[in-house]
């Protein structure tokens, strides 16, 4: 018979939070039944008072208890917070945090013990000096929280013992089985892992925690973000293999970070009602089919969508399909998460675990491609699973998409789809932008929320600006580009500036993953472009646009300047993202009034224009 490996736990909190306390024992024993004892491990749980006895120390109470607790030879320490930040002890700090401390210096040391700190949320009003420092003390902690690590907030005890089981389910899980051949050392690699965990990570780089609770999971999603960052390193430092669930947190930072959710300059809330509708969905156990305009803002819905169950406790992999475009098959898709099974039955199984959520966007990025059957397969497969919400994110139905959407609707999906803003939004938010004088073109410009942002960029950068002449989306991407060029000072600067920003959305559009590989650091037109945002990182040095719909006017303006036809994008892009870039030329060509429209047109629809 296998061996049984211990894992020991220590929680160490002030008195505040005894009721979250009590929680453990009952999370720790339906762990020990469930997972942990499938994959022979036990879960030992030790506090002070269950372990500890009355008597007397030179160093106090905490002398007493220190021994007790052994925290230097636990395997994992739970610290919870909220408004106490407990009595001092001889050495200057208090329990609670001397308990902290000494876990943070043996993790340093050792690798282990890993360390999960929850902050709770819970409105508080102090009513005395001595209340007021306490909570002083508490938010000094948490400002101050090291760097190699990151802590999560929780609204109420209901919400910590969903977030405390399930972040012990993915820890447990990222653990190899004791009869897997790893070695000790091996464990103490794997407790380093803090995607998972919410914990202390690699001893690098660390994230910047900020609290900014909106009570819509955008603190528990930034710290996600957050450790996107740091994840490459801890595995590169402790030489281990990353499993499914670590490369489905990883991505899901990577993408949540360039997920932008707010117009630049104001602030301003703009309501989805299509969250509620997707979340009602998948109450019903229906997986969903999100479509819509360019720039309705549909990834914006996913990233919502992605940070509501992270708050919930639930995992997520958001997935920009843009990345997966080069898979040809399912082994590749296994090979990219590090899964040596079908991703449906990681996904499904960590779904009836601890909740999971699947979100794909983008797919109308693979038309044409065998990557699109690939997601679209995964998809389907997931979708009814139990535990499992499945939500897909492509543009509207369009010449080609409507095979591949068709096969999703067909399979149970319900399509919902993404609206603009509403008229009154946009006159509410051109007016927060000192925009008085709004004409009905302006509104209707608005209401895609790319138009709305280009217009908030040029306000900020030429407030005199005339909005009422701008006729139509041609016109206003013109303008973007005059003040891009504006604000480059001089003229060649700024002819380099359009003209590398013409030739990127050129590579991107000819690759598969829509992305451009530099060879070493920017350039200088390059660093300009990132600084405003037009491109943003990938990887290392994979970088894509910010908005595609942006990067398909660049490209028509770059072809347009060439005097070039339709064979001609046929032969650099393909038929699918042809389609799209056709009728931007098209309205470039007419703006401009040139000469080459009509043989533009006969080209395109074979029929002569006069």
């Amino acid at each position: 018979m296998a061996q049984t490996q211990i894992l020991r736990i220590v929680v160490a909190s002030p008195s505040d939070v005894q009721a979250e306390r009590d929680l453990l024992p009952d999370i720790i024993e339906e762990l020990n039944r469930g997972i942990a004892g499938e994959r022979g491990l036990r879960l030992e749980l030790s506090r002070w008072e269950t372990d500890a006895y009355p008597g007397f120390h030179p160093g106090g109470p905490q002398g007493l208890i220190d021994p007790i607790l052994k925290i230097t030879e636990c395997d994992l320490l739970i610290g919870i917070f909220w408004k106490r930040f407990g009595t001092p002890t001889p050495d200057g700090k208090t329990g609670t945090e001397h308990e902290f401390w000494t876990a943070y210096e043996t993790w340093k040391e050792k690798g282990r013990p890993q360390i999960m700190v929850y902050f709770s949320q819970t409105p508080h009003t102090p009513k005395s000096r001595s209340e007021t420092d306490q909570w002083g003390q508490v938010l000094e902690f948490q400002y101050n929280f090291p760097k190699d690590g990151f802590w999560w907030p929780y609204s109420d005890k209901v919400q910590f013992e969903k977030l405390v089981r399930n972040h012990l389910t993915s820890y447990i899980r990222s653990l190899p089985k004791p009869d897997g051949g790893d070695n000790q050392s091996a464990n103490d690699q794997a407790a380093q892992i803090t995607v998972l965990a919410g914990g202390l990570g690699s001893a690098g780089r660390g994230p910047d925690v900020r609290i900014e609770s909106h009570g819509d999971g955008s603190v528990a999603a930034q710290n996600i973000v957050n450790s996107a960052v740091n994840v490459t390193n801890v595995f590169q430092s402790t030489g281990q293999a990353r499993t499914p669930a670590h490369e489905f947190r990883y991505r899901t930072g990577q993408t949540l970070r360039r997920t932008r959710t707010k117009l630049t300059g104001i602030e301003y809330f703009h309501p989805r009602p299509e969250l509620e509708n997707i979340e009602a969905q998948f109450r019903a156990g229906r997986p969903v089919l999100l479509s819509g305009e360019p720039g309705s803002g549909k990834s914006a819905i996913g990233g919502k969508l992605a940070e509501g169950a992270l708050s919930g406790g639930k995992e997520v992999l958001l997935l920009d399909s843009r990345n997966a475009a080069h898979f040809k098959d399912e082994m590749e898709l296994r090979n990219y998460f590090g899964s040596s099974n079908p991703l449906s039955e990681v996904i499904r199984e960590i779904g009836g675990d601890c909740g999971f959520r699947l979100i794909i966007d983008q797919l109308d990025n693979l038309i044409g491609l065998g990557a699109a059957n690939l997601l679209t397969g995964l998809a389907e497969e997931c979708a009814g699973s139990d535990g499992v919400d499945v939500v897909v994110i492509s543009r509207n139905r369009q010449a080609r998409e409507v095979d591949m959407l068709r096969r999703l609707t067909a399979t149970g999906f319900i399509e919902i789809e993404s609206q603009g803003l509403r008229d009154e939004e946009v006159v509410a938010i051109l007016k927060i932008l000192g925009i008085t004088n709004v004409s009905q073109g302006l509104i209707g410009l608005g209401r895609n929320l790319l138009n709305l942002e280009i217009i908030c960029i040029i306000k900020q950068q030429r407030p005199d600006f005339a909005f009422a002449a701008i006729p139509d989306e041609i016109t206003l991407w013109d303008k973007y580009v005059d003040v891009l060029q504006e604000r480059e000072g001089g003229l060649e600067s700024a002819d380099q500036l359009i003209g590398a920003a013409m030739n990127l959305a050129r590579q991107c559009l000819k690759s598969e993953e829509m992305s451009v590989v530099f060879d070493g650091p920017l350039r200088a037109a390059e660093r300009r472009l990132e600084s405003w945002n037009v491109i943003v990182c990938e990887e290392e040095f994979v970088y894509r646009f910010k908005y595609e719909k942006f990067q398909d006017y660049l490209y028509s303006r770059l072809m347009c300047g060439r005097g070039e036809m339709p064979r001609a994008v046929l032969s650099e892009i393909g038929r699918h993202r042809m389609r799209i870039i056709l009728p931007l030329m098209h309205a470039i060509y007419r703006s401009r009034k040139s000469p080459r429209l009509a043989q533009f047109l006969l080209e395109t629809f074979n029929v002569n224009v006069d």
